[in-house]
């Protein structure tokens, strides 16, 4: 399997969701935050396999990152500045798989 090829397809495709993700964070509405974190998270399943394959330590962090930010926006009494703490870590995480050398 091409790992570098899925790697930049990953990259490409998932950065935009996450900017939107960010945007909607950032409105502190709640309807747009789940709307761009159900989109981001039914594209991150079809990546998941691969970068379980590529990185467990990346994919972990993702996965993690993942949970505590659905938590957080379906908490009975949504924080938002939780929610946009969560988010900005999804962020941190994004970056530096985004500079990962795929081997």
């Amino acid at each position: 399997m091409d790992y570098a090829a899925k790697h930049q397809t990953f990259v490409k495709q998932m950065t935009p969701l996450y900017h939107k993700l960010q945007r909607a964070a950032q409105t502190k509405e709640l309807k747009q935050i789940r709307v761009a974190a159900r989109y981001f998270g039914k594209n991150w399943a079809k990546y998941e396999k691969t970068i379980r394959e590529m990185s467990l330590t990346h994919y972990g962090k993702f996965e993690r990152s993942l949970g505590l930010m659905r938590i957080a926006i379906t908490a009975e009494k949504p924080d938002m500045a939780k929610i946009e703490r969560r988010v900005a870590e999804l962020g941190k995480v994004m970056a530096k798989f985004s500079q990962f050398k795929v081997q």
